[in-house]
């Protein structure tokens, strides 16, 4: 799918992704939005709490210098990969947040940006734990690194 995607242009990708069938059953809403509004229904009908935590896994999908950190919160930056778009992932992740289910938290339990070299890889992922730091995150994953020092 992935390089159907890249072949055909930005046009075509993104209609396809519109279209993808378990996204036309939520009315072409995205599944993380789609999933917190249902969360949100729930405990507005029986005043209990599901989730505390909107956890993400999130992999850098092209690219080959630093820059792959961009894309968790740079609204200038153009993801290199098939992607093809503006990903910001964390003001995003905040974004769905306080729109769909106020109050929950957000967590990367896994990530990975590697790009290559382990140099490269060690910067990377300490550009990753600042920009942590400067977003406010409240939570580090867990038991794994964000880089394999490939």
């Amino acid at each position: 799918m992935a390089q159907l995607l890249l072949q055909r242009g930005r046009p075509h990708r993104q209609r396809l992704l519109r279209e993808l069938p378990d996204r036309k059953k939520h009315g072409g809403t995205p599944l993380v939005e789609w999933l917190l509004r249902k969360l949100r229904s729930y405990q507005q009908a029986h005043g209990t709490r599901l989730v505390d935590y909107l956890d993400l896994h999130y992999y850098a999908q092209g690219g080959s210098t630093t820059d792959v950190t961009r894309s968790l919160w740079d609204p200038t930056y153009t993801d290199p990969s098939w992607i093809d778009s503006k990903i910001q992932l964390l003001p995003r992740m905040k974004r769905w947040v306080a729109r769909d289910y106020p109050g929950t938290k957000i967590s990367l339990s896994e990530y990975n940006l590697s790009v290559g070299d382990a140099m490269t890889n060690a910067l990377i992922q300490a550009d990753t734990l600042g920009i942590f730091a400067r977003e406010g995150w409240t939570s580090r994953p867990a038991g794994r690194r964000g880089t394999t020092g490939r």
